[in-house]
C-alpha cells in the first residue's frame, strides 16, 4: 500500500512539474509567482513563529531549490530520452546508463529530504515537519486545480 501511494506521488510530482514547464516556457517569471505563492501558502498554514520564520526559511529554500532542481533533471530524461523511438534505438549499455541515472537521481532526492528532515528539526518539532509535508502536498494539489481550471477555461499554459 505505501509503494502505491509512493508510485501515485512520484506521478503527481511528474505532472506538476510538466505543468510548471510549460508555463515556464511561456511566462519567465513564472516560477517566481509559484514560489511567492508557495512561500504565503506556507507561512499561513504553517504557522511560523517570527523566529522559527527567520531561521526556518534559509534551509527550506536551500533544499527546496536542490530538491526541484533533481526533479527538474529527471523531468527532462524521463521527457527528452524516454520515448518510445529513443527507445527503441538504445543499446543494452545506453539503457542501463539511463537506468543508473535515473536512480543516482532518485538516491540523491531522498538524501536531500533527510537532510533537510534533519536541518528542519533544529527548528521545528517533528509535528511541525509532518505538517509542512501536508501543506506541500496541499499547495501543489490547489496549483494544479488552478492550472486546469485556466486550462478548461481557455488559459494559456
Amino acid at each position: 500500500m505505501k509503494t502505491k501511494k509512493y508510485m501515485k506521488l512520484k506521478v503527481f510530482i511528474a505532472l506538476f512539474l510538466g505543468f510548471i514547464a510549460v508555463g515556464w516556457a511561456q511566462k519567465p517569471d513564472y516560477k517566481e509567482k509559484i514560489k511567492t505563492m508557495k512561500i504565503a501558502y506556507i507561512t499561513d498554514h504553517l504557522g511560523l513563529t517570527p523566529e522559527q520564520a527567520e531561521k526556518f526559511w534559509p534551509v527550506y529554500n536551500k533544499y527546496d531549490e536542490r530538491i526541484f532542481e533533481l526533479h527538474h533533471e529527471e523531468r527532462k530524461i524521463v521527457k527528452h530520452q524516454l520515448n518510445e523511438e529513443s527507445i527503441e534505438k538504445l543499446s543494452e549499455e545506453e539503457a542501463q546508463q539511463l537506468i543508473d541515472r535515473l536512480i543516482y537521481l532518485e538516491n540523491e532526492l531522498l538524501k536531500q529530504h533527510k537532510q533537510m528532515n534533519a536541518d528542519l528539526k533544529k527548528i521545528l518539532s517533528a509535528k511541525e515537519i509532518v505538517l509542512l509535508k501536508k501543506i506541500e502536498d496541499d499547495f501543489m494539489r490547489e496549483l494544479l486545480w488552478k492550472l486546469k481550471g485556466k486550462k478548461d477555461k481557455g488559459g494559456k499554459h
